[in-house]
């Protein structure tokens, strides 16, 4: 029994001096993502993490509240994209810990305007009404 307890606190130690340098060594980054106008959350953003020379290490989605959470080693850059806004970069420090509040800047979402064209494209058959039927039975 004492031999067992012994190999089980062996393997523990064994297993905390391999996984604790890399818990330690990442800190965790996190915050809020909000729209600079209304300062309501943006949920669905991605928040990227790349390394000084541009290449992600990780990245996350924010929740329905605009939070998200990543870990980081040192220092970093931290991007974030969201379709209808201009996307957000900053760099951070790692070994910081801090929360981050980021705030999204809208894109005007002015779009041209649409002109519709009511003459028919394709010639009218005499089966239309057969295929219409069997269009709508198969929905």
């Amino acid at each position: 029994m004492v031999r067992r307890c012994i190999e089980r606190i062996f393997i523990l130690g064994v297993f905390v001096s391999t996984a604790l340098p890399g818990i330690v060594g990442a800190q965790v980054i996190g915050g809020v993502v909000r729209d600079s106008g209304t300062s309501a959350p943006v949920s669905g953003a991605v928040v990227f993490l790349l390394d000084l020379n541009r290449q992600p290490l990780s990245r996350t989605l924010t929740s329905s509240s605009g939070a998200f959470r990543l870990r980081v080693e040192g220092s970093a850059i931290l991007r974030v994209l969201r379709i209808g806004y201009t996307p957000h970069e900053q760099r951070i420090d790692g070994n910081a810990g801090t929360a981050l509040t980021i705030a999204l800047v809208p894109l005007d979402n002015t779009l041209r305007p649409v002109t519709v064209n009511t003459q028919p494209v394709c010639p009218a058959r005499r089966d239309q009404g057969e295929a219409l039927a069997i269009w709508a039975s198969a929905t």
